[in-house]
């Protein structure tokens, strides 16, 4: 079965504030910038957090277009979007 394409993510500020307003996403967002390419079970070793919520704290930094997975095999890399500059003004 095919999916169809995602629609383009549109953020808005709201949204993003609501995101980085959660103490657990603001360290991962934190971690991501100084060390890019975290895999979730390295980040949530580094937390001592359970991997699913981990998890789902960086869904929802990727849904609103903060973080950036490029896929590679069976192991996905987090990155954090941007330069430490772009973030700050965002």
């Amino acid at each position: 079965m095919i999916l169809p394409p995602s629609p383009p993510l549109r953020p808005t500020l709201w949204r993003a504030g609501r995101v980085l307003a959660h103490r657990t996403r603001l360290r991962l967002l934190q971690l991501l910038i100084e060390c890019q390419d975290q895999t979730v079970c390295v980040l949530a070793r580094h937390m001592r957090r359970p991997v699913s919520a981990v998890s789902a704290n960086l869904r929802a930094l990727e849904a609103r277009g903060l973080l950036r997975v490029p896929s590679a095999g069976p192991w996905v890399a987090k990155q954090a979007k941007g330069s430490v500059n772009s973030i700050g003004n965002y």
